[in-house]
């Protein structure tokens, strides 16, 4: 977080006020400004000139757009236009001028790897090689050879098109010519016959295709593409979107040349930077034909993008940092003058390749191509590699320069430095702080550059001091305004330079690869580079950073054509001025830049000087810390005058209101756009127009707003992003919120997310509906301070787009908190190495390495592996594998590991094949036993990603992943489980939609081709089509606090987490944290101490003058007593004890220093000694004083002299003076060792310290000594030299040890030169401090100035309590937290005086010699001092007066009491607060009749019950008691029925159960047994013929008839029950039995009719309704032949109806027999379109139907119709249910789970399937009737039925649609598919 604070500085409400504030500065107090600053004088002067501008723009090179076509192939359209806008709209965005892109070289050839197993390609026919005939593809063509290249064919090099991929080539292969043959211009892409046609192979996707104006952006085909269709798809699709929006100038340069051009390509086949230099003699001239090759390669580049798209390449640049890779001036000379420059030359002549082309509009070519060069990687390797060609002239030009160049453009890397300073905002390097000139800096800058346009082509925030992945310029100054005003004074000076720049153009515009620094938007993505596919991982948010809106001040208010014209550049320090105009139209805009980041404002008075007439107002647009080109209101112009403010930290441009410029449109989330992290928010900038109403930190009126109990400020459409405010790759969702805040009580400010556009009318609107993300502390204090919280950023937090809002909570009803603004950051602002390589912990962890990172390392330390089987947790299982795992270079989350060079990529917590069983599902475990308080409320939070492996390539996002589960597990002291409480879930989301993976097509590890390759030649990147694969993201848990409660016996508690599925579990950021965390702060004459951190605890303070500062602490909690210690002097300590229950918990401690400079006007100061020579020797002035060293002093020639300190060296000290002598001392007249120095020494033992500036030899060394102990110590081996006759040197003391340092640049910083040396304190009690000089020559005198002799010393006292404090903390114990008093009053007035009174009379306080006040100011205060030390108690309570309280507590109208987390054994209660004339002590919760009631203090208002009865019914009631014992009545109550426990007992058999046969036949049999036994029910049988389940039959079913049986035949059939919960028997009765042979029929008896339709009625399985029975069929006739008998009469219809019904056939193999009940429904609703099967031949009958599902099929049923304008947050838009169940929620039907969620892909209960029926019944008036409780008195489960479902369920059964299994109805049952088939089927002929 930067230290200095940035401000929007003109806050307001009305244009008229707004006008008023740029007009007149605001006065500001003296007390924080001494005075308004002064307007400083501008003056702008339209008729002087300077070069015309080429505008602003920005680079689009290696596959930057790929990430545009994922956004939109992902559904995001809408994103990608609305980039696009902001990147080249001029009215709605920033207006970029320039398109710089890459000409392609279609990557590298490799052999490597290539085998008959693994054969790679013909790169110009795309065919694979034919492994039988090495060099030749499979359809016989030659394959290129290149050396002994090409046997197998080629591999093309890997790229990762999201991650600084490469680009197509329109010149992929060399054509067929003689060696001594320049190379023909042909077989360019678009001429081979594949060009335009459709790929056979191609499946759509993406294209480089134009929208409309105003469609979505990205064209994506369902049908096969053509290869001109996919060519360079991103950059294509970019420069024709730019076209679309006005842009005209467009930039291509050559990275690298086609491998075959390549320097290297005969040896690697690898693109370079140079060309070959093979030459050939052609009409007789020696030519290189591969430069020739080169020029017409640039030459047809220019021409394809014009005849194939209608692109125009108006900057050609054949060179991209050709300095790295070895060229040379005589190499760009050559290249430039001999080849490109005459080639492009006659290309735009009659006859060129260029003369002429047309468009595919038919457009004919409108502009000459102008040749650029050098890109050199800085300016000096521009000049060094450009300097020869571009010095050259031509007689002929008329700019009499080269007569081929256009423009020069150069990089910036190295010529200008990252910028850290975070006071004065610039980079470092040359621009950076003032332009260039040629004339005084021709060395740099020659003159030469004069006849040419200058482009900065290529600069981004780059490290130079560290090689970890970016860490410094990924830091939050590096992106916030800080970044931006560094830019927008380097643009100034560079266009302001002599010549000036004419481009500007960034590197890059957006992208997702490397780090922050490098692009203006950036695209946020899962933090999950999926290898090795490397799959592009978007989400569909972005970042927009603070230099994209200061950048585009520029790009937007500077146009192609402009004319810089003549401003006063700086006309006060800091401030940086540029100005251009329009000559044409007369708009103009001068753009400020104010590098100041100090909080103040600077009045500028502009004079206009012939500018256009009617020029009469300005309007504004401003990017400061909080505002985003915010448009500011007009401001009138009066005699060519206007005075405006420039904020520090900001950009100003000032446009005429009278032009285009002031049409354009804000881009601030106060005008219509958006916020985002990386600016602060302004407490009087809110949007809910709470106006300012105090004066800010800065002192200026109405910049602060007082926010009452409950009042909120809102801040609406905050782009969150991925709440990462410090980019580096593993600091994903790190960010903080600072409040500049004050309260004289104290209080807390807690910030709330909400969806964009929700509805907020109240508090209670936030706080219901939000999701809280930060809570911060601001303690009781009366100045300004800046608190800080870590901001929630996951999936459910801060996360993307939300209104952000923050609830102030004084501690005090009556308090108020006053806000001046708020900041975001990362706590990054720490530019050091070691700050870089560090880690960040989560406040008040209770886990042990949740984050699985170390600084450097990653592990699984202090995890184990444990299973979740049915309902108990095993703490040792086999199989599970855990790991710290990178996740295939997902990163991580670990927001907590800063960057470091040795972890670049940080860990997860990974669990593998993890068992896939019944109930049953693997996770890990940490013993937190011990850590956790019964009582104390805790929260657990974590992020977790759900994979799954995929063994042929890399792991894949899980689809249907499981939720997530965490729970605290209690054991007893031999290992048994006594219980379980679930913390925490998440219910996981799919992955996101499936999109391709970044390589083009790779070969594995087998050597097998993973993708596939587009038919035709010839081979390009994008003829390789690879796999396309889902992506899965971090989802956290939500906030989701609990009460801690364990069972009797606990003596071990562990933490589980598990996924309730078999995929990879990934875990992250696990943390176990107190709901509350108390807070400490210690604040010295008001003001927190710099830099404080609570974990710090001892503090120096430096004191200016001779007052002692008062130091006071401050806590949020309220338990805690104060005991402060003040100093007794400017150098004394004072210490500050937080106490609480009778223990210090926190001890912080502040040792004062003073520091003096010494003034020796014109004599020693007090008490100062002239140790040696005479006082004759010293002279004075009035800063320093001078020794004078003669040669005839009486020591001569060991002449030394010293000045003595007044007093002993004890304590802390720091001594530092600049030294001065009248000659260097490495003058030859001085003798060897002659030195001058600081001191510290003791005559009386002769032991000494000093450090000097002394001769050695020639030189000036820097030398320490001493003499500890008699034995003498010199430091030679680190001695520095230094120069000339000013030297600078410091000793510091601490403890008993001294330093020596010195400075190299003039006093700014030190280093200490070797170890510290170490003496006893008895040298100290009795040493001097010392200056002196040592003169050991015979020949010259010496004279040393000591000048700015500073001294800063504290007495570095131990910080022990002392007698008085110690006092004052024994009286607190002994008064304890309340005072009991005897009052006729119950005033608090009164009563605090009373008690003050009785204390103060106490004898045990008398002896302790303290004083007591109990004051009140809207709470009891109590205060106990004596001496130096005080101790304050917030929370003192006043109990007793002679009148009785009988008036016991009430409760607020409304109270009622919430229950969340039911469980089978718990329960959580939540409760307002009661309220009470004196106070609430407590409240008391009862929960059965004979049971105690659970007594809790006043402050809690929740609890959560353990260890209750499953399925039995509680009612809880809460009461609240005062300290007189009073209790309320009739407090809030509710009943609740614990959840009945998984059933995992299967039904059992009686001993000697039999399954018996009757109505043998040849072809069928009866079977029939006695009824198995259930402690839930029975609910269904299933009857096997081997091995082979032939029937599903309902629970009372007791017969089966077997059919379609083989004659003479021995079967074995057995029959086992289920049960509702899906549990079978497993010893169910058998029996063996043969069918009737064919010739055992005797005509006796006719077969049994067969009549009896199957019934349809109700439901099955678990918990079905039981259908009628059917009758059975009457008997046929006897034959006396043994034929059939007649058919006997029908049955009626029933469930599974007459014993000798016959199936109902089906079209699903896996229903018919099995399911004859279900056959009916699931056939007509398969037939009607209304269900559907697993598969053409199954149903899965027996699956459980999710919620999801069923919720379609009663859509369907019902033919439900609604217009859908939302849904649920975990419904993806892609989903297919996405709009049935937008259906649903849209008539009231289903209302969905907490936090706006649905959980669709959860399995439905039985209960909740009949509310959502009867309510879709109830929406189409199919439901008439009425509630009726009686309806379920008839079911033993009846109480299981929740009370939501209640109503709903006895109506169905009521109507009659469901019926039970005759005794229960099974409600938390859970429905398959076959029962949800006959529900809906019995609903849909209704």
């Amino acid at each position: 977080m930067s230290k200095h604070a940035r401000r929007r500085i003109l806050a307001v409400t009305m244009a008229s006020a707004l006008t008023f504030s740029i007009l007149h500065p605001a006065l500001f107090p003296t007390a924080v400004q001494a005075a308004e600053a002064t307007a400083a004088p501008v003056t702008a002067t339209w008729n002087t000139t300077y070069q015309t501008m080429d505008g602003v723009g920005a680079a689009y090179a290696f596959t930057d757009s790929i990430g545009m076509l994922q956004l939109a192939t992902a559904g995001n359209q809408d994103t990608v236009r609305r980039l696009l806008d902001l990147t080249f709209s001029e009215k709605n965005g920033t207006g970029h001028d320039i398109v710089r892109v890459i000409v392609g070289d279609n990557g590298g050839l490799t052999t490597s790897n290539t085998s008959a197993t693994s054969p790679g390609l013909n790169p110009v026919t795309g065919l694979l090689a034919d492994v039988t005939r090495p060099g030749f593809d499979i359809e016989g063509n030659a394959i290129p050879m290149r050396g002994t290249s090409g046997q197998y064919g080629y591999k093309i090099e890997s790229y990762n098109r999201y991650y600084d991929g490469n680009t197509d080539s329109i010149w992929p292969n060399e054509p067929a010519h003689d060696a001594n043959q320049l190379i023909p211009a042909e077989n360019f892409v678009w001429d081979y016959p594949s060009w335009n046609q459709p790929i056979a192979n191609d499946t759509g996707g993406p294209t480089n295709l134009l929208s409309a104006p105003g469609s979505d952006p990205v064209v994506i085909k369902n049908s096969a593409r053509t290869r001109k269709e996919l060519f360079d798809v991103d950059q294509v699709w970019t420069m024709r979107q730019a076209m679309q929006y006005g842009v005209k100038q467009f930039y291509a340069c050559v990275w690298t040349l086609p491998y075959w051009m390549s320097n290297s390509s005969n040896s690697s086949n690898v693109p370079n930077k140079i060309v070959r230099g093979d030459t050939a003699v052609i009409d007789g001239k020696t030519v290189k034909i591969y430069y020739q090759a080169y020029a017409d390669y640039l030459v047809n580049y220019i021409r394809g993008m014009w005849e194939q798209w209608g692109i125009p390449i108006t900057h050609i640049n054949p060179f991209n940092e050709v300095d790295l890779a070895g060229g040379t001036p005589a190499y760009v000379q050559e290249l430039i003058d001999n080849y490109i420059g005459p080639t492009l030359k006659k290309s735009v002549e009659p006859g060129g390749a260029l003369y002429d082309i047309k468009s595919p509009e038919g457009k004919t070519i409108d502009f000459t191509p102008q040749l650029a060069a050098v890109d050199g990687t800085n300016l000096a390797a521009s000049i060094s590699r450009g300097g020869t060609v571009f010095a050259e002239t031509d007689p002929d030009n008329v700019s009499n320069k080269n007569k081929y160049l256009d423009v020069f453009t150069t990089h910036l890397y190295g010529t200008v430095g990252i910028g850290t300073d975070e006071t004065k905002l610039y980079h470092t390097g040359d621009f950076s702080q003032a332009p260039l000139d040629y004339t005084t800096a021709g060395s740099k800058y020659p003159e030469y550059l004069t006849n040419y346009k200058l482009w900065q082509a290529e600069f981004m925030n780059q490290d130079t001091g560290d090689g970890s992945a970016g860490a410094y310029t990924q830091r939050y100054g590096n992106q916030n305004i800080n970044d931006a005003v560094r830019y927008s004074n380097l643009m100034t000076n560079m266009f302001t330079s002599n010549p000036g720049f004419t481009g500007y153009v960034w590197w890059s515009m957006w992208d997702t690869n490397g780090a922050d620094g490098s692009d203006l938007i950036r695209f946020v993505h899962t933090n999950s580079q999926q290898n090795a596919g490397r799959t592009s991982t978007l989400t569909g948010e972005y970042r927009l950073f603070k230099r994209f809106y200061g950048y585009g001040h520029f790009s937007r208010f500077m146009k192609p054509g402009d004319v810089r014209f003549d401003v006063t550049r700086a006309p006060v320090q800091d401030i940086n001025i540029v100005g251009f105009k329009n000559p044409a139209t007369n708009d103009f805009a001068m753009t400020v830049s104010n590098a100041k980041n100090d909080d103040s404002v600077q009045p500028l008075e502009f004079t206009l000087k012939n500018f256009p007439a009617g020029t009469t107002s300005v309007t504004v647009f401003r990017t400061s810390g909080s505002e985003n080109q915010k448009k500011l209101a007009s401001i009138p112009v009066t005699n060519g005058k206007f005075t405006i403010n420039i904020p520090s930290a900001s950009i100003v441009t000032i446009v005429p209101s009278q032009g285009t410029y002031a049409t354009y449109n804000g881009l601030d989330g106060s005008d219509g756009g958006e916020r985002d992290i990386f600016s602060s928010l302004e407490a009087e900038g809110n949007d809910n127009n709470v106006l300012g109403d105090t004066a800010g930190n800065a002192g200026r009126a109405n910049e602060a707003v007082t926010l009452g109990n409950e009042k909120y400020l809102a801040y609406k459409n905050v782009n969150f992003a991925d709440g990462s405010a410090n980019g580096g790759v593993v600091r994903r969702h790190l960010l903080y919120l600072t409040a500049q805040a004050k309260s004289a009580k104290g209080g807390k400010l807690t910030a709330y997310v909400l969806p964009v556009g929700t509805t907020v009318n109240s508090t209670s609107d936030i706080v219901t509906n939000g999701t809280q993300v930060a809570e911060v502390q601001v303690p009781a204090n009366a100045q300004y301070g800046k608190y800080q919280d870590m901001v929630e950023t996951g999936d459910l937090s801060a996360y993307g787009h939300k209104d952000f809002y923050i609830v102030a909570t004084p501690n005090v009803a009556s308090g108020s908190i006053v806000v001046d603004r708020f900041l975001f950051g990362a706590n990054d602002s720490d530019w050091s190495t070691a700050a870089n390589n560090s880690t960040v912990s989560i406040p008040g962890n209770l886990i042990l390495n949740g984050d699985f990172d170390t600084t450097t390392a990653s592990n699984t330390t202090n995890w184990s592996t444990g299973r979740m089987n049915n309902g108990a947790f095993e703490k040792t299982v086999t199989g599970p594998v855990l790991t710290a795992d990178n996740i295939q270079s997902y990163s991580g989350l670990s927001r907590y590991l800063k960057n470091s060079s040795t972890s670049k990529v940080a860990g997860s917590g990974k669990i593998a094949s993890r068992t896939n069983a019944q109930g049953q599902y693997d996770g890990m475990w940490q013993d937190v036993t011990g850590k956790l308080k019964v009582g104390d409320k805790y929260n657990f939070k974590g992020y977790f990603l759900s994979m799954q492996s995929r063994p042929q390539s890399y792991d894949i996002a899980a689809e249907n992943p499981g939720d997530v589960e965490a729970a605290l597990v209690y054991y007893d002291s031999n290992g048994n489980q006594l219980g379980m409480t679930p913390i925490n879930h998440r219910d996981m989301p799919e992955p996101y939609a499936a999109r391709e993976a970044g390589d083009p097509a790779y070969w594995n590890a087998s050597g097998q081709l993973v993708g596939r390759i587009l038919a035709g030649g010839p081979v390009g990147l994008t003829s390789f089509q690879p796999v396309s694969v889902k992506i899965a993201d971090w989802h956290e848990t939500p906030n989701q606090p609990f009460t801690y409660a364990e069972p009797n016996g606990t003596a071990q508690v562990v933490l589980a987490v598990y996924a309730k599925d078999a995929n990879i579990m990934y875990a992250d950021q696990l943390s176990l944290t107190p709901d509350f965390m108390p807070t400490y702060s210690i604040f010295i004459d008001g003001a927190l101490p710099a830099n404080y951190d609570a974990n710090t605890t001892d503090y120096a303070y430096t004191v200016q003058g001779n007052t002692v500062p008062q130091v006071t602490g401050s806590s949020n909690d309220k338990e805690v007593k104060v005991s402060v210690s003040q100093a007794d002097s400017t150098q004394g300590t004072a210490v500050v004890r937080f106490i609480k229950g009778g223990s210090v918990v926190k001890t912080y401690k502040v040792a004062f220093n003073s520091t003096e400079i010494m003034s020796f006007g014109n004599q020693l100061p007090a008490g100062w000694q002239v140790a040696n020579p005479s006082v004759s020797a010293i002279t004075y002035g009035a800063s320093s004083v001078t020794i004078a060293t003669y040669k005839p002093d009486v020591d001569y020639p060991n002449s030394h002299n010293v000045l003595q300190f007044p007093g002993a060296a004890n304590g802390n000290w720091t001594l530092t003076s600049k030294i001065t002598v009248d000659k260097a001392l490495s003058d030859a007249t001085l003798t060897e060792l002659t030195q001058v120095g600081l001191g510290v020494s003791r005559v009386s033992t002769g032991e000494y310290f000093r450090i000097n500036a002394r001769k050695v030899s020639t030189s000036i060394k820097i030398n320490n000594s001493d003499v500890t102990g008699g034995v003498p110590h010199s430091n030679t081996t680190n001695q520095t030299s230094l120069t000339g006759t000013n030297y600078y040197l410091r000793i510091v003391k601490t403890g008993n040890s001294v330093t020596g340092y010195y400075s190299l640049d003039n006093g700014v910083t030190y280093a200490a030169l070797g170890n510290a040396s170490t003496f006893t304190p008895d040298f100290f009690d009795n040493a001097k401090i010392n200056l002196y000089g040592t003169n050991f020559s015979g020949a010259t005198d010496l004279s040393v100035t000591f000048s700015n002799v500073t001294l800063s010393k504290s007495l570095a006292e131990p910080g022990d309590a002392d007698a008085d404090q110690l006092a004052v903390e024994q009286a607190a114990a002994l008064i304890g937290n309340n005072v009991t008093v005897t009052s006729s009053s119950n005033d608090p007035t009164a009563l605090s005086a009373k008690a003050t009174d009785d204390l103060n009379h106490n004898a045990s306080l008398l002896a302790l010699g303290v004083n007591s006040t109990i004051s009140n100011d809207g709470q009891f205060v109590l205060t106990i001092t004596k001496g130096a030390s005080t101790l304050t108690y917030n929370s003192i309570t006043i109990n007793g007066w002679t009148g009785v309280d009988t008036t016991a507590p009430v409760w607020p109208q409304g109270s009622s009491l919430q229950l969340t987390n039911e469980s089978t054994t718990g329960v959580t209660l939540t409760w307002p607060a009661a309220q009470d004339a004196v106070g609430v002590t407590n409240y008391r919760i009862y929960y059965g009749g004979d049971l105690a009631p659970i007594t809790l203090s006043g402050t809690e208002h929740s609890y959560t019950f353990t260890g209750l009865t499953p399925n039995t019914a509680y009612t809880f009631r809460v009461e609240a008691g005062d300290q007189a014992g009073n209790y309320s009545t009739g407090g809030p109550s509710k009943s609740f029925t614990t959840l009945t426990p998984p059933d995992t007992a299967a039904p059992t058999w009686a001993q000697g159960s039999a399954l018996t046969t009757s109505a043998v036949t040849e072809t069928s049999l009866t079977l029939t047994w006695s009824g198995a036994s259930d402690d839930t029910g029975v609910t269904g049988y299933k009857v096997y013929k081997g091995t082979d389940e032939i029937a599903s039959l309902d629970g009372t079913a007791t017969s089966y008839a077997v059919t379609n049986l083989t004659a003479g035949t021995a079967y074995s059939f057995s029959v086992q029950a289920v049960d509702a919960a899906n549990n079978k028997s497993t010893n169910g009765p058998t029996v063996t039995v043969s069918t009737l042979s064919h010739d055992s029929g005797n005509g006796n008896g006719g077969d049994t009719g067969n009549g009896g339709d199957t019934g349809n009625g109700g439901d099955t399985g678990n918990g079905g309704d039981t259908g009628n029975t059917g009758n059975t069929g009457n008997t046929g006739n006897t034959d006396n032949t043994g034929n059939s008998g007649n058919t006997g009469n029908s049955g009626n219809s029933g469930n599974n109806g007459g014993t000798t019904t016959p199936p109902v056939t089906s079209s699903f193999a896996d229903v018919g027999s099995k399911y004859p009940w279900a056959t009916e429904a699931i056939e007509v609703l398969h037939d009607k379109g209304i269900i559907n099967g697993t598969s053409d031949t199954s149903f899965s009958p027996d699956s459980n139907i999710t919620r999801a599902d069923f919720v379609v099929l009663l859509v369907r049923a019902l033919g439900l119709k609604a217009d859908v304008t939302a849904n649920f947050a975990d419904v993806s838009q892609d989903a297919y249910y996405f709009n049935a169940l937008g259906i649903a929620k849209k008539l009231g039907i289903i209302t969905g789970v907490e936090d706006g969620n649905f959980n669709p892909t959860s399995e439905i209960s039985r209960q909740d399937m009949m509310v959502i029926i009867a309510r879709a019944l109830q929406a189409v008036n199919k439901l008439t009737a009425s509630n009726d409780n009686n309806a379920l008195q008839a079911f033993k489960d009846a109480s299981s039925v929740a009370s939501y479902a209640k109503e709903s369920v006895a109506a169905l059964v009521k109507e009659g649609i469901i019926e039970g299994d005759g005794t229960s109805i099974h409600p938390t049952a859970t429905t398959t598919r076959a029962q949800a088939a006959v529900v809906i089927f019995r609903i849909y002929k209704k």
